[in-house]
This record gives structure tokens, C-alpha cells and sequence, in this order.
């Protein structure tokens, strides 16, 4: 398949049509490029449950299976809420290229869900959309099936290492995976792979040595292995961003 989609939560709302072959009455972008063929490796990703005020982050990856450079011609997200920028536009031929999606919650409460629209060189499927989903929460309300400690993780280069409690707040045992986090800016990792009744394990985020002089945010996102199959981002603030999470 040209695009391999992911398991979500909100199968019905982030799943669908990865790709299309245009919008009605809008005109095709040109490009010198005729043989660059564009595989998505996930056509949508959940979030789960995020905080307000903050922001998920998740990257797509794009890699050209064609014979000639493909041709990143336009990216549009849903709303002002997202963002999406492009590591590069020009991808050779075996090459690929990341657009991470960046979805600053702000007030807003309950689920939420957008599609960026990705139009490339590609002839034979010129638009792709990678939808997100997620529902946003007050910082002061508990989740269930866990609870975290902190909600949104800050640090800075002198505690590049940082932790997250994660209690389970159900009557059974509760399995718990990470889903995703940026492995280009951040290591994670879990003390346990089961959550007991009343338990507490631990998240360790560790911030990668080469992007300790700059700040930034970033997320993680851990899935449950309970009846909804829930998930939940934990925001993460470092260094020079940390105190000015996302607003919008």
C-alpha cells in the first residue's frame, strides 16, 4: 500500500483516505519533477488525552520510493492551532523527509481533530492527508485510566533528566506502552510495563546531549491496554521554552 495507516484511538475520525487526487476547483501546483513517488508511513496518529495550554507533537515521515526527486509542493494544516514544518522539500530518489505536526491546544476543551493537506510531485497521488486527533482536558482535572505528575514535564540543561508518575486510578491492572516520542530530541522510557491498582510507575525522559543548548517542545504519548484503549501526550518544555507553552 502507498500509505500505511495507524492504529488510533479514534479509528473513524483520524483514519480514512490517505491520500486524494486534488480539491475541486483548485488548481494543480506544477513541478519539473515526474517520477518521484511519495509512501507516507502513517496517514493519522492520536494523541489521546492532552492538557490545555500546551502543545503535541508528532512527525510523519515521507520517503520517495520513485526513481526521481519528488517534490514537496505545498503543505496546508486545518487550522491556525497547527502547525507543520517540512525538514526538506526536495526529496531524492530513496530519500526521505519529516513534517511534524504541531497541535497547540490552548483553551479549547473536549475532542478535536484536523487534517494537514500534503500535495507533492507525485502524478499519481498528488494529496495526501495526515489527520490528528485528541481530546484536550483543564490541567486540573484527573484522567482516568492514569493519572500524571506533572501533566507537562519542564526542564532545562541543568536537569536534562527528568520524570513523570503515571498512577492508575482503575481497580485492575493496567499495561502501558510508549506510542511515540521524538527520538531525534528526547529519550523515554517506562520502569514497567504493567500498572498495578493504586500503582505509581515511572516515565525517564532524557534529553539528547546534541539539544541541550536550545529550547524546545516536544511530547510523548503512552497507550493503555484498558477497554477504550486510551492514550495519553505528556507534554514536554525545555530549557528557553519552559514556562512559555503554547498559548494559542
Amino acid at each position: 500500500m502507498r500509505v500505511i495507516a495507524a492504529a488510533t484511538l479514534f479509528t473513524i475520525l483520524v483514519m480514512g483516505t490517505g491520500t486524494s487526487s486534488g480539491q475541486p476547483g483548485e488548481p494543480a501546483k506544477q513541478s519539473r519533477f515526474r517520477k518521484g513517488v511519495a509512501e507516507f508511513r502513517e496517514s493519522g496518529f492520536d494523541f489521546g488525552k492532552v492538557p490545555q495550554q500546551t502543545a503535541a507533537c508528532k512527525r510523519f515521515h515521507v520517503v520517495n520510493v520513485g526513481t526521481d526527486t519528488l517534490e514537496i509542493l505545498d503543505v496546508k494544516t486545518g487550522c491556525g492551532c497547527t502547525k507543520a514544518p517540512i525538514s526538506k522539500k526536495l526529496i531524492g530518489a530513496g530519500d526521505s523527509t519529516e513534517i511534524e505536526i504541531i497541535f497547540s491546544t490552548g483553551n479549547r476543551t473536549g475532542p478535536y481533530s484536523k487534517s494537514t493537506r500534503v500535495e507533492t510531485s507525485d502524478l499519481l497521488s498528488r494529496v495526501a492527508n495526515l489527520k490528528i486527533a485528541a481530546y484536550v482536558y483543564p490541567q486540573n482535572v484527573p484522567t482516568s485510566p492514569v493519572v500524571s505528575d506533572p501533566k507537562v514535564l519542564e526542564t532545562s540543561r541543568s536537569d536534562p533528566m527528568a520524570n513523570v508518575k503515571l498512577k492508575n486510578i482503575t481497580t485492575s491492572p493496567l499495561g502501558v506502552r510508549l506510542a511515540y516520542f521524538d527520538e531525534q530530541f528526547t529519550d523515554v522510557s517506562l520502569s514497567a510495563s504493567t500498572i498495578g491498582p493504586g500503582e505509581t510507575i515511572t516515565a525517564a525522559v532524557k534529553i539528547a546531549k546534541d539539544r541541550l543548548s536550545a529550547g524546545f517542545e516536544k511530547s510523548f504519548t503512552l497507550q493503555f491496554d484498558d477497554k477504550d484503549h486510551s492514550r495519553m501526550t505528556i507534554p514536554i518544555v525545555y530549557g528557553a521554552a519552559a514556562g512559555t507553552s503554547a498559548k494559542k
